[in-house]
């Protein structure tokens, strides 16, 4: 819904829905929110990306890779190192989206049991190339 307001108007919004004394879920769909808004998101996606909730961190990662932000790549490599699963995987979908590159995630994923072994080796793959994209700088 926030899609079909003025910019101008629903940034001021999702941008007050972020506070930490928010409910998690009223903060994970304002992340999800904020790839429709006008503004520099720099700031927010720095504060968001270590997040203690395990969806605001995701939906982070998920909000680098569609805004292609390489300037978020440094906390990206982090996401990708991140103690949950899903966030690792949402990161490495960011990352592939940033570098234009395949990691074969989308063969992993998705599948009826998932090979951990491919995975970790996928993960792994992605931490490599984006610590070289960011070296390169």
């Amino acid at each position: 819904a926030l899609a079909l307001i003025d910019p101008t108007v629903a940034t001021p919004i999702v941008e007050a829905s972020l506070s930490k004394d928010d409910p998690w879920m009223v903060r994970t769909h304002a992340v999800m929110a904020l790839q429709h808004t006008h503004g520099e998101k720099a700031a927010i996606i720095t504060e968001l990306a270590d997040d203690a909730e395990v969806s605001i961190r995701g939906e982070i990662a998920v909000l680098i890779g569609n805004l292609k932000s390489s300037d978020s790549s440094h906390l990206l490599l982090n996401l990708l190192q991140d103690s949950d699963l899903g966030v690792r995987v949402h990161a490495c979908s960011s990352t592939e989206k940033i570098l234009g590159q395949s990691f074969g995630l989308e063969t992993i994923v998705g599948q009826p049991t998932m090979d951990m072994s491919s995975l970790t080796s996928t993960l792994e793959a992605a931490v490599t190339a984006l610590r070289a994209h960011i070296d390169a700088g």
